[in-house]
């Protein structure tokens, strides 16, 4: 009897390990894809070691939750939080060979613009996979040839059906509108000259998806110059850019003729990130959304366009230990036919709250922070604002008299819930921050407009709070924000070479009374005064990780765009009589510099001596120009008699100059 059953669960045995191993075996089987160039690639099994020099791909594999298998991305990718901690091999136009070589990847992701590099990791018997998209259909097929190469074929399918609903309600609510109503729509791009999309760009399908009628003149799917006959013919409505285009508008549309069209005239001018308009990946979906209702920021939001109902979706509790909290949710809904999401605290009794927001306020048994996603930021603007945030808690299933609510762009799944505790003492801080579309420098920056908040905190400790302590509150939960945006250099966005931020200009903040001993003063001096400086301060800096992908130990190349300062553009220089290809060799020849951990310390010297000259903490700069001119010397390994003051660098300040200065005439000296 014992041999039986010795030999039947021996029998089990086997049986369950050749299942198993036969599902193993399925799941690393081989898979053979055909790249955009037309290549057959084949894979025995999912890459571990993957580097991208295209941000196009990147975004799909990060989105695609396989980014551990990243190892080496170039500094253009806009995915900084996934990307965070990996190697960086350079640039999307110079990506650094040796750099790659030594990261021993089994695939590369390129893009067909990089021949040079293509050739020469296939010399060095490096397996690269090209995905460029011509069309949006392509792009979604690229979608499922990266799940597929990764064997996660199913996360591809979800990825592309969520893109296609996104792009589907948008056709579906432009549908609704009366043909003569669609608008005109002119994608921007160039500097000195207004280029646009040809017919066969992919750029101009994003307006097409958006519902738009597009300009799209002949040619062979790049971009072609608009003459003044061609931009009055077409009349645009609304026009549309990213970064540096902005340089187009400037020099042309407050010249008679350019400045004569609808929506030069109307202000109809929209910038967006160059991420989501010059490329078409995995927020193709999401960006459709942001550009249709930017477009039809009226026709949109008529009661007679909604194509759903307002629901509450999904909701997900989030758990904060403090004893006034009844119960938390992170709640999911759609509004306006677009999703939303919304901390929503309850409360175990009424509460008095100050809110920066709506003002003092009693008898609250709901405190809220709510997601706006950029399609709906149109939406609750002026005379408006108080229906549409009544319209949200009632979707909610909250009163709207016995609650208070704050709104933000920065992403709900980006809440952080921070705790400081000293013996019976505890604060709670509630933080979604988002810090790169409108920071600012108080005292230094100017206010224009409202808009819905992006660093929002919400307060609530285990005391109760008089008023006179509620109202201290602010001022310890201020410091901690602007001390943890000072640790973290943001830069102000109205002049981010110069000022650091101290907050943005639609910051705000919700203070709780809560329940317990009773707490008269919550200063900087008091025990309760430092736990909320610290919730707040630890809040804030993870929030920004969170939703920018922003920490103080960021690469040089991120630090740099944040202060808008390209590498191309300081290479151009009438100084070195640069031609097109000089000038991408000295850019190329920047970056590798900058890939050197000395090289980039030099320039993050460089960061902080501005800031401090800026406030004038320093007045000489004698001692670092030896070490700016000994790099010089070791770049160009010979004596350097004297730097040369390049007109690409006079825009920046005097320490920044001094280093790019210095690292420019090394490399030409070491030319000769």
């Amino acid at each position: 009897m014992i041999k039986k059953r010795f030999f039947k669960g021996l029998i089990t045995l086997i049986s369950t390990l050749l299942v198993v191993l036969a599902l193993v075996t399925f799941s690393v089987a081989g898979v053979t894809i055909i790249d955009s160039r037309g290549r057959q690639i084949i894979f025995d099994s999912p890459p571990q070691r993957v580097v991208s020099t295209s941000p196009a791909a990147t975004e799909i594999i990060c989105n695609l939750g396989v980014a551990d298998a990243l190892v080496g991305v170039n500094f253009h990718d806009s995915l900084p939080r996934q990307k965070n901690g990996k190697i960086i091999v350079g640039g999307f136009s110079h990506p650094n060979l040796e750099v790659i070589e030594n990261l021993n990847p089994d695939l590369v992701f390129v893009s067909d613009y990089q021949a040079e590099t293509i050739a020469a990791l296939e010399k060095l018997r490096i397996k690269t996979v090209c995905l460029d998209a011509n069309s949006y259909d392509q792009a979604m097929e690229n979608i499922q040839l990266v799940a597929d190469i990764f064997a996660i074929p199913e996360q591809g399918k979800k990825m592309i059906a969520e893109i296609q609903d996104r792009v589907d309600l948008i056709a579906e609510k432009v549908s609704r509108i009366d043909p003569l109503e669609r608008k005109r729509v002119f994608r921007l791009m160039g500097r000195e000259r207004v280029m646009t999309p040809t017919a066969n760009s992919l750029l101009n399908h994003l307006v097409v998806l958006a519902g738009g009628i597009p300009m799209a003149p002949e040619g062979d799917g790049t971009v072609t110059d608009i003459s003044l006959e061609q931009w009055q013919l077409f009349n645009p409505q609304v026009i549309f850019g990213c970064g540096g285009d902005r340089e187009a508008a400037k020099n042309n549309f407050d010249m008679p003729g350019w400045k004569d069209v609808d929506a030069v005239k109307n202000n109809r001018i929209l910038y967006f990130p160059c991420a989501l308009t010059c490329r078409v990946a995995s927020y193709t979906g999401y960006f459709a959304e942001w550009l249709a209702a930017s477009i039809y920021n009226e026709e949109f939001f008529k009661s007679d366009n909604q194509v759903y109902p307002d629901a509450e979706l999904t909701g997900e509790p989030v758990f904060i230990n403090q004893s006034v909290v009844k119960e938390s949710w992170r709640k999911t809904s759609r509004i306006a036919d677009f999703k939303h999401k919304t901390l929503v605290v309850d409360f175990t009794a009424p509460q008095d709250v100050l809110s920066t927001l709506e003002g003092f306020k009693t008898g609250v048994t709901t405190v809220a922070n709510h997601y706006l996603p950029p399609p709906s930021w149109s939406a609750p603007h002026g005379k408006d604002l108080e229906s549409f945030t009544s319209r949200i808690l009632k979707t909610l299933g909250r009163n709207p008299a016995t609650s208070a609510m704050l709104m933000t762009g920065a992403n709900m799944d980006n809440l952080t819930i921070t705790d400081k505790e000293y013996k019976e003492m505890k604060a709670t801080a509630l933080v979604t921050a988002g810090a790169t579309s409108n920071a600012q420098r108080a005292s230094r920056s100017t206010g224009y407009f409202y808009e819905p908040g992006t660093i929002n905190i919400i307060l609530i400790t285990n005391m109760e709070l008089t008023p006179r302590a509620m109202a201290r509150a602010v001022i310890s939960i201020t410091e901690g924000k602007s001390a943890a945006m000072a640790d973290l250099d943001i830069r102000s966005s109205d002049d981010p070479l110069n000022l650091q931020a101290t907050g943005t200009g639609t910051d705000n903040i919700i203070v709780v009374k809560g329940q317990g001993k009773p707490l008269d003063s919550v200063g900087g001096h008091t025990k309760m005064g430092e736990l909320i400086a610290k919730a707040v301060y630890d809040g804030v800096k993870q929030a920004i990780f969170l939703q920018n992908g922003i920490l103080a130990s960021r690469d040089i190349f991120q630090r740099l765009d944040e202060r808008n300062i390209s590498l191309h553009t300081l290479a151009e220089s009438s100084d070195c009589q640069c031609d097109k290809t000089q000038t991408s060799t000295m850019a190329a020849k920047l970056e590798a510099l900058l890939l050197q951990p000395e090289y980039a310390g030099l320039v993050e010297q460089a960061f902080a001596l501005c800031d401090a000259r800026e406030r004038g903490l320093l007045n000489n700069l004698s001692a670092f120009s030896f070490t700016v001119n000994a790099a010089a010397q070791t770049i160009a390994k010979k004596p350097v008699d004297q730097i040369t003051a390049f007109e690409s660098t006079s825009f920046l300040p005097d320490p920044l100059k001094m280093v790019f200065n210095a690292l420019m005439s090394g490399i030409l000296l070491g030319q000769d």
